[in-house]
């Protein structure tokens, strides 16, 4: 097969698909090959709707987007099957597929390493929405896992018999229908280094037959016992707007186990940009907006709809 001297580089590849494995890209027989600056999209297949990888086997994904792929049964946007591939500031977004891992499916002991990436917006129809491993040893670090979905549980990720290593990640606003939006445990141990875990629903982690967390240094929502660990308001910069770096006086600022900040990113912004907007009727309608500082801080836009019906022809008031 190909060596890690074989480059893809700068190429859109979209509509493949049919009923096989990697409907954009299949990587199978030993091939190691580099896969840079990418453009994965519209592809669809039984397994990894984007990508698969099949076989004992390393490769590269990086500075890649793989988005709006489907997979008929696991892993939307990439499948690995024994593979260990390294993925680098890679954006895996709005994939999905009928089974489990919207984003990625890893099985038979795939231990890849995901670094510097995005897993956004994918869905998973059973669970694992933004990413499913069953075995294996995969390192997750300095990652964003956002906005997912899973019918079932494990809309961030769901590892089975796994022993996962998540470092500097932030895996906010995630939502399944049971057990934990953001991450479960079966079976075996999930190490969280220096993370964030916060606006998951139904809740932050979950644990099942025996599944465990080694959890420090990181911001659980709901709280976690573990050296360093805090339970408290991230403070993003913007969330409406994707922003997920941190107001200077978080507490996820500065307190990860070797002094720098906690999560995926670091400090973007003096203080969080809160939008308070409301439409109303002017019936016992309000928006609390909290202690703020109202001559130095505070503007007021207002729209108003005029009501047409209560004038007259001539300008005149009825």
């Amino acid at each position: 097969g190909e060596t890690n001297n074989a480059v893809l580089d700068g190429f859109t590849i979209t509509n493949g698909g049919g009923e096989t494995d990697g409907g954009g890209i299949l990587i199978a027989n030993d091939s190691e090959p580099t896969i840079d600056n990418c453009i994965i999209t519209g592809n669809s297949a039984l397994w990894g709707g984007g990508i698969y990888f099949s076989g004992n086997m390393t490769g590269v994904v990086q500075n890649c987007i793989i988005s709006n792929n489907y997979a008929v049964n696991e892993g939307g946007g990439v499948g690995i099957g024994s593979a260990s591939p390294l993925f680098d500031n890679c954006m895996i977004i709005n994939n999905s597929c009928d089974g489990e891992g919207g984003g990625i499916e890893a099985h038979n002991n795939s231990s890849f390493i995901m670094e510097n990436c995005v897993v956004s917006g994918n869905d998973g129809a059973g669970v694992g929405g933004g990413i499913r491993v069953f075995g294996g040893s995969p390192t997750i670090r300095g990652t964003l896992i956002a906005n997912n979905t899973a019918y079932v549980e494990g809309a961030g990720m769901k590892f089975t018999d796994s022993t996962p290593t998540i470092e500097n990640c932030t895996i906010v606003n995630n939502q399944s229908s049971v057990c934990a939006g953001g991450i479960v445990a079966v079976y075996d141990v999930v190490t969280i280094r220096n993370s964030i875990v916060y606006g998951n629903s139904p809740e932050s982690l979950c644990t099942i037959q025996g599944g465990s967390f080694d959890v420090s240094f990181s911001n659980i929502e709901g709280g976690f016992e573990g050296n360093g660990n805090i339970d408290s308001d991230p403070l993003f910069c913007d969330v409406s707007n994707g922003d997920f770096t941190l107001a200077e006086n978080s507490s996820c600022a500065g307190t990860d186990n070797s002094g720098g900040d906690m999560g995926a990113f670091g400090v973007g912004c003096e203080e969080p940009f809160n939008n308070y907007s409301l439409s109303f009727d002017g019936v016992d309608d309000d928006v609390n907006i909290g202690d703020i500082d109202l001559v130095n801080y505070f503007t007021i836009i207002s729209y108003v709809k005029p009501d047409y019906s209560l004038w007259n022809g001539d300008g005149g008031e009825n």
